[in-house]
């Protein structure tokens, strides 16, 4: 048991030694104390950048969405003499376009969106009816969904005032 007893004394004051032997440890400490903390950078939230990402996109498409509407809703270079006949050319229009980009849909609601176009453009004037003509003949593939954007703007620019 002696043994045992003077075995822990020994590795008990090794300890000690060890532990409390070195001033240089302290002075470190209170060195790292001192100096100033660098400056915290946070990272940019991830989540948060890429939502502004996502709104800066759509503004964008927005915005090129309304010029190309601009571009296209302009007057063609020849205008028809008669109301009824750019109503005319508008339903031709307007079946070629729908026929291009909505090939599957548009036989079963061709008859009846025609005949409202019709009816519609017959109260405008010829130059509101040449514009939508012109606007959905000349349309890209990103404007197929716009077709009440090219109408209303046409109607905005050329309609009765």
């Amino acid at each position: 048991m002696k043994r045992c007893t003077t075995r822990l004394l020994g590795v008990t004051a090794l300890l000690l030694a060890t532990a409390c032997g070195g001033e240089s440890k302290p002075a470190e400490v209170k060195k790292e104390a001192e100096a100033p903390a660098p400056a915290k950078v946070e990272a940019p939230n991830k989540f948060k950048a890429e939502r502004e990402a996502k709104a800066k996109a759509a503004e964008e498409a927005a915005a090129n969405k309304i010029k190309q509407v601009d571009a296209l809703t302009v007057l063609p270079a020849k205008l028809p003499k008669k109301l009824a006949v750019a109503c005319e050319e508008l339903n031709t229009s307007m079946d070629a376009f729908m026929v291009k980009w909505f090939p599957a849909n548009w036989p079963m609601q061709k008859t009846k969106q025609l005949a409202d176009m019709k009816e519609s453009c017959i109260k405008g004037t010829i130059e509101t009816a040449a514009c939508q003509a012109n606007a959905l003949a000349a349309a890209p593939e990103e404007l197929n969904k716009a077709v009440p954007d090219l109408l209303g703007k046409c109607i905005e620019k050329f309609g009765k005032k």
